[in-house]
C-alpha cells in the first residue's frame, strides 16, 4: 500500500533519505506524521526510524555537516535540525526491561521488533521514500476504523511504561474530533493497572500530557473517560470537571480557544494547578482568575484592571459554573474595556490634595468612572470630587 503522504517531500526528509541511502542504511518515516497526515491534520516535528546505530547516525550527520543533538543518543535518538525542521533519527531497538519509566534498550533489532515496542497501533505506520507503508502491527486498519489501540498485550505496554495510562487519553483528546474510540481492552487494563507507577511519574511527565488533554477541544469527554478508569483522582487529585461540559459547548459555539489555566481554574483552581508544575506567568494568572471569579466586578471592570483575556476567562467560568448564558458580545465588551483609559491623572487635582489624600481621591473617582460604564467625563469626576 502507499500513501501520498507530504512529509516524505519536504527538503529535509529527503535529504535524510538520500544521506542515509548512501551507505546502505534504512530509514523510514513513522508515528505521528505519518499517522496524522492520513487523517489530514497538521503536524509538527518528524520522526524517522532507521537501522543504523546511533554512533552510525552521528557519523553521517557529521559527514554532511549537519547540526544535531546527542541528548536522546543513550535511548537511540538522534536529533537534526534542518531547514528550520525538526527532525528525529531513533535506531531500530527493542526493550529488554524496564522499571515501568525507563527502558533498557538494544539497539540493531528488525522493523518488526521496533514496532512492537511501540505504544499504539497507529503510531507504528511506517513509510519508505517513495509512500510505501509498512504496517507490522494493523495500525491502518485501526486508523480507517477510528480505533485506539495498545499494540499487543495492554498490560504489558503499561507496565513496561506507566505513562502510557495518561498517553493513551492525550491521544484520545487530540484525536477526539476525528471520532476515535479508546479499545474496550486498554481501558481495562489502564482501571486494573498499577497506582504505585503512575505515583511514580514525575510531576513534570504528567503536566506534558495533561496539558494536551486539557487544552483539547472536547476536553471533558475525555476527563470523564479518566475519571470512570480511575486515573484522574491519581494524576490530578481534588479535580472537579463536572462544569467541563458547559466550557467546551460554551467555547465551542462561540469560537474561542481552549486555556489550559482557564481549564485548571474550573476545576479547582490553585489547589489543582500546584500538582502541574506551572510556569511562574500561569501560576500568576491562576491567582488573578482566582481573585477575579470569585469577586463581584463586571467582566468590563476585570478587563480594564487585568486584560481582555483574563476577563474573557472570567466571563466563561461564571456563565460554565452557573448555567447562565454567555453575553453574545462579550469579547468586544472585555476589548473594548481593556483600552479605556482613566481621564484624572493626580496633576488634576488642587492644591489641597495631598499625600495619602490624592490617592483616596483618586480611587473614589475610578470607582466612580467605572461604575459609569467608564463614560463618566474627567471635568465630571473633577467636580463630584469638589462638592463631596
Amino acid at each position: 500500500m502507499k500513501v501520498d503522504v507530504n512529509v516524505l517531500q519536504r527538503p529535509s526528509v529527503t535529504r535524510l533519505f538520500e544521506l542515509f541511502a548512501s551507505c546502505g542504511f534504512q530509514l523510514y518515516v513513522v508515528g505521528g506524521c505519518i499517522r496524522d497526515t492520513m487523517l489530514g491534520l497538521p503536524f509538527r516535528d518528524v520522526d524517522l526510524a532507521t537501522d543504523a546505530t546511533p554512533k552510525e547516525t552521528i557519523e553521517l550527520a557529521d559527514s554532511a555537516n549537519l547540526v544535531t543533538s546527542t541528548a536522546g543518543a543513550w535511548f537511540g535518538t538522534i536529533e537534526f535540525r534542518i531547514g528550520g525542521d525538526n527532525l528525529s533519527v531513533t535506531t531500530f531497538r527493542k526493550e529488554i526491561s524496564t522499571d515501568g519509566r525507563w527502558p533498557e534498550v538494544e539497539f540493531g533489532t528488525t522493523l518488526n521488533s521496533d514496532a512492537r515496542r511501540r505504544d499504539f497501533t497507529i503510531n507504528a505506520i511506517y513509510a519508505g521514500r517513495n509512500g510505501t507503508l509498512i504496517d507490522p502491527v494493523g495500525g491502518v486498519p485501526d486508523l480507517h476504523h477510528r480505533v485506539l489501540r495498545f499494540i499487543g498485550n495492554p498490560d504489558r505496554r503499561i507496565r513496561e511504561d506507566y505513562l502510557r495510562a495518561i498517553r493513551l487519553f492525550r491521544l484520545a483528546a487530540i484525536l477526539c474530533p476525528s471520532r476515535f474510540e479508546i479499545e474496550k481492552r486498554g481501558l481495562v487494563a489502564v482501571r486494573n493497572c498499577d497506582r504505585s507507577g503512575l505515583h511514580r511519574l514525575s510531576d513534570y511527565r504528567i503536566r506534558n500530557e495533561l496539558q494536551h488533554i486539557l487544552t483539547a477541544p472536547q476536553a471533558s469527554r475525555i476527563m470523564d473517560v479518566m475519571a470512570r478508569a480511575g486515573v484522574l483522582d491519581v494524576v490530578l487529585p481534588g479535580a472537579d470537571p463536572s462544569h467541563l461540559p458547559r466550557l467546551d459547548a460554551l467555547e465551542m459555539d462561540n469560537g474561542i480557544k481552549p486555556d489550559l489555566v482557564r481549564r485548571i481554574a474550573l476545576l479547582g483552581g490553585s489547589r489543582v494547578g500546584a500538582r502541574l508544575q506551572l510556569r511562574r506567568a500561569e501560576a500568576q494568572t491562576l491567582r488573578r482568575i482566582d481573585d477575579a471569579w470569585k469577586s463581584a466586578s463586571t467582566v468590563e471592570e476585570i478587563a480594564f484592571r487585568n486584560d481582555a483575556h483574563l476577563a474573557l476567562s472570567v466571563g466563561l467560568l461564571r456563565a460554565a459554573s452557573t448555567g447562565l448564558d454567555l453575553p453574545l458580545d462579550l469579547v468586544a465588551r472585555c476589548e473594548w474595556a481593556e483600552q479605556q483609559e482613566f481621564p484624572v491623572r493626580a496633576s488634576d487635582l488642587d492644591a489641597d490634595y495631598h499625600g495619602r489624600r490624592i490617592g483616596l481621591a483618586l480611587k473614589d473617582m475610578q470607582r466612580r468612572w467605572i461604575d459609569s460604564g467608564f463614560r463618566a467625563s474627567r471635568s465630571e469626576l473633577l467636580n463630584d470630587a469638589v462638592q463631596n
